[in-house]
């Protein structure tokens, strides 16, 4: 009689054991990559508000002169200070536009890092289950025959009654 191999249950089991150690790894290191990202978004909306609040402040500075110098309404200084404010204005706007593109942008990964985990955990649990199957079905069809046959092997040369 031939003794059954077990290489269909070590694979399983090995497979099982590389599933879940993957699982285990894989989250940290996309967490550390991820960490990465957020802070360098965090610190772009940082920037970008900071600046948009400068140009604003501009903005209410050139006002507040325009409206004190009434003498100024047809001066050249009075034309290149509306100018500035108006391009003032043009690159708040592309600022806003650009805060709001990064915070959508922000959204979408904080989505995604919520995404991994429903697929890291049935990777989890069929790494579970590809373990215990191959862990039972090397016991149950490899270990025991082997140990059956072992047991007659050892009957056949020491009898019982001598």
């Amino acid at each position: 009689m031939t003794t059954p191999s077990g290489n269909l249950y070590k694979f399983m089991s090995i497979l099982g054991l590389l599933l879940f150690f993957s699982c285990v790894l894989l989250p940290a290191i996309f967490l550390e990559l991820n960490i990465r990202e957020t802070n360098q978004v965090r610190r772009n909306l940082v920037q970008m508000g900071q600046e948009r609040e400068s140009l604003i402040n501009r903005i209410k500075i050139y006002e507040e002169e325009l409206a004190a110098n009434d003498s100024l309404a047809a001066t050249p200084e009075f034309m290149e200070m509306r100018k500035e404010l108006e391009r003032c204005r043009a690159e708040i706007d592309l600022r806003t536009k650009q805060l709001n593109l990064e915070k959508d942008l922000y959204d979408e990964q904080q989505l995604r890092e919520r995404s991994i985990h429903p697929v890291m955990l049935g990777a989890l649990v069929i790494s579970a289950l590809l373990l215990v199957a191959g862990m039972l079905g090397w016991y149950f069809r490899v270990q025991r025959p082997l140990n059956r046959l072992i047991r007659r092997e050892l009957r056949r040369e020491n009898p019982p009654g001598t």
